[in-house]
């Protein structure tokens, strides 16, 4: 049931991001796809709501989720979106306790460096002079999904 008020909320134009905000305070999978492969997060995230998307993070949502169909993590997908704003969030999200990944290949083998490299988008030094193969993740087969439990059991992990 929580997969498909994921989905529903999610899909169309305009997500209802007070609904989506609800879900995430009673139960919800974090890290689920939509029919064009965006997680909640993203979708979050490409509205500007920063405050939602720290929430979400907080609560579970994978920084570093990866797509099952390109293989892209969030980072990378923003980079090729060339939002600054959104790129700089998420690198410095580091004051959570989980941290952006700029080094996790999608399926063909490219970063984010990499795709900030081809885009010319050289803001953050981060993404720039990304050559050491020793820093790179491989591909991972498959992302978890957060479970399906109450906020109070998410909250002990947080």
């Amino acid at each position: 049931m929580a997969q498909r008020s994921c989905l529903a909320v999610l899909e169309g134009q305009k997500p209802d991001f007070r609904v989506l905000e609800y879900l995430v305070d009673m139960l919800f999978q974090l890290n689920c796809e939509d029919m064009e492969g965006l997680t909640p997060l993203i979708r979050v995230l490409d509205a500007g709501n920063f405050e939602l998307a720290l929430k979400m993070v907080r609560l579970g949502a994978h920084l570093n989720y990866v797509n099952s169909k390109s293989g892209q993590t969030i980072l990378s997908h923003f980079v090729l979106q060339g939002r600054k704003d959104v790129v700089e969030w998420l690198l410095r999200c580091k004051a959570l306790k989980s941290e952006t990944d700029p080094h996790i290949e999608d399926m063909s083998g490219r970063d984010a460096c990499d795709y900030a490299a081809l885009a010319n988008f050289t803001y953050f030094h981060e993404l720039n002079h990304c050559y050491d193969p020793s820093k790179r993740t491989k591909h991972p087969k498959a992302m978890p999904t957060s479970s399906f439990s109450p906020l109070a059991k998410r909250l002990n992990k947080a």
